[in-house]
């Protein structure tokens, strides 16, 4: 077997950069495609707040039961229920503003 030579080499290094360059960019162009569209009553805010008793709105990754581990809203009243969702919408829109930076 012969040994590469600097040109073997300098050739193998250039075609690992023009393949990682590819596939940097095609992982940037993926975000610019458009998701699909979707029904305007599945992606439409509702401006009440729904309460702990509705549950038409869980899903099986929580056994399709209300997320509560501590027990916090049974303790608390629709009114205090609203003020913990409300807190939970503000804080997940300034984490994402900080996200943003």
């Amino acid at each position: 077997p012969s040994l590469l030579t600097f040109r073997d080499l300098n050739s193998i290094v250039l075609n690992m950069i023009r393949v990682v360059i590819i596939a940097l960019l095609a992982s940037v162009a993926s975000g610019f495609i458009a998701a699909p569209l979707s029904s305007p009553s599945a992606t439409s805010l509702s401006s009440s707040v729904t309460p702990i008793t509705n549950t038409g709105n869980l899903f099986p990754e929580t056994g399709k039961q209300v997320w509560d581990p501590l027990g916090l809203m049974k303790r608390l009243d629709d009114k205090g229920v609203a003020w913990f969702r409300a807190a939970e919408l503000k804080h997940g829109r300034v984490a994402m503003m900080a996200n943003l930076g």
